[in-house]
């Protein structure tokens, strides 16, 4: 992504945080954790997203929670249902983007 592209547009499901008990390197140890992997991978992707635009859209994982955690704790999964930590992260249009 740093090389020759002027801008990255990412069109949902941004870091796939609701689902990080799949991953081969589970970050949580089966806990629901869904904050701190969002913030992971904006730390990931700040190497691009500090040089050029990056445009996101929310995807059906930013309003589901796949978690066992969701099935286990109702608070959980309707935490999700209102895009908060996705906008929380993103501001697009908005004046802070510039948009």
């Amino acid at each position: 992504l740093k090389g020759p592209t002027r801008i990255t547009i990412h069109a949902g499901d941004v870091g796939y945080a609701d689902d990080a008990f799949y991953h081969a390197l589970d970050p949580c140890n089966g806990e629901f954790c869904y904050e701190a992997v969002y913030d992971k991978y904006m730390g990931w992707i700040e190497n691009v997203t500090e040089s050029k635009p990056y445009m996101v859209g929310p995807g059906n994982h930013e309003a589901e929670c796949h978690s066992p955690n969701c099935i286990a704790d109702a608070g959980h999964k309707e935490a999700l249902r209102n895009f908060s930590a996705f906008n929380t992260r993103w501001a697009m249009p908005a004046p802070e983007s510039k948009g």
